[in-house]
């Protein structure tokens, strides 16, 4: 193809791109809420604002070199114990031979609160977005969750999650480019897309679009055996040990300040449960199926380079943010009212991070679930 005529392609594809984002009713407006009468918003801390008096122009959208493949593997999903590789707790009789690890994208900003099935993930992985909203992406495999949701639109970050985990991918769509690497990719295979009318979502009265995108294990379980998808992926197994390693420091409240008012994750330890229990700001994050506070036995704070790309995520002209969890990087893992300082590597697109403390130990996990804290390398997290 001549370079004319690949550029005519770039333009009509940008052109089409934008007409999605401007006409589309199902496209939320992420700029925040307006405040109270008589408050004040405090100054944002985006990772992706240029400092002021230099401007810096976005980044690229991702070429292809940058899309993760998932590797075909033999894996029959079945552990050499009885014990989840997700949370190191006994299976209680789940065969994860019948099943594959699910990541399904959820929403988080105000009006999607509270959701339902975070309690029942394995691992639940919280990241910016545009706006300085956050998303989740929760991994279900070893437990099961009869209501989940709202569901919600995939992100760059999911290219490089879904190949993590080998997993299956649950989400409502996204802005094109996002949709067509996403094509592009291995992760195809895997792809429960609501734009692509896989019937797995229900729609649920008592929330408007597009907060009202909703699906169950069972149902996605079904789906993926009608599609032979259950088989055919590699899953990792993550180290976990009850005995508390030497060497942390007190961690009782973790503070990570996505945003004021509208996306602070805070953390406090409860001696009584070893459970840390999640909080907005100060009101706590209930999960909607059980009206009980979000908790985990794990927060894995993890420090990666943000930079802003010129992908449209809605008719706000919002850009999308990669998020690169490849490479090395800073972490905290706070678990049993301690936190230990620790580096992260990943040069293997399907493996989870090796995690290692000065001495080049390998910390272990509490069992129980893990909570991914993904902040940009300037974040001051707050961990007391």
């Amino acid at each position: 193809m001549s370079k004319s005529n690949r550029f005519t392609l770039f333009v009509l594809a940008g052109l089409c791109v934008f007409v999605l984002n401007a006409c589309s009713s199902n496209v939320a407006p992420t700029a925040p809420p307006p405040l109270a009468p008589g408050t004040e918003r405090s100054p944002q801390r985006s990772p992706v604002a240029p400092a002021q008096g230099s401007p810096v122009a976005p980044a690229p959208i991702p070429t292809s070199a940058a899309i993760p493949t998932i590797t075909p593997s033999s894996n029959t999903n079945a552990p050499s114990t009885n014990i989840c590789p997700f949370t190191g707790l006994p299976l209680n009789g789940v065969n994860l031979a019948q099943r594959r690890p699910l990541l399904v994208k959820l929403g988080n900003s105000p009006p999607e609160r509270p959701q339902a099935g975070l309690s029942n993930a394995d691992i639940v992985v919280e990241h910016l977005t545009e706006g300085a909203i956050t998303r989740f992406a929760a991994l279900f495999y070893c437990a099961d969750a009869s209501e989940i949701g709202p569901i919600r639109s995939a992100r760059l970050i999911d290219l490089e999650l879904v190949p993590m985990f080998g997993a299956i991918f649950a989400h409502v769509g996204g802005s094109e480019p996002v949709r067509q690497m996403i094509a592009a990719s291995e992760i195809a295979n895997a792809d429960f897309d609501d734009y692509g009318r896989a019937p797995i979502f229900r729609e649920i009265a008592e929330r408007k679009r597009p907060f009202n995108r909703y699906t169950s294990t069972p149902e996605m379980y079904a789906l993926a055996a009608k599609q032979n998808l259950i088989t055919g992926a590699a899953v990792p197994s993550l180290n976990f040990n009850a005995t508390v390693p030497a060497g942390g420091r007190a961690a009782t409240n973790i503070t990570v300040p996505y945003r004021k008012n509208l996306s602070d994750a805070v953390w406090a330890y409860d001696s009584a449960s070893k459970l840390y229990q999640r909080s907005t700001g100060t009101t706590p994050h209930l999960d909607a199926n059980t009206q009980r506070q979000v908790t985990a036995a794990n927060v894995l704070v993890l420090y990666a380079p943000h930079e802003t790309t010129n992908i449209v995520e809605d008719s706000l002209g919002s850009r999308s943010i990669q998020i690169t969890l490849t490479g090395s990087g800073q972490a905290t893992l706070v678990r049993d009212g301690q936190a230990f300082d620790v580096t992260w590597t990943r040069s293997d697109p399907h493996a989870f991070f090796q995690l290692a403390d000065a001495s080049g130990n390998a910390p272990a996990f509490q069992p129980g679930n893990i909570w991914i804290e993904v902040v940009p390398t300037e974040m001051q997290v707050v961990v007391q």
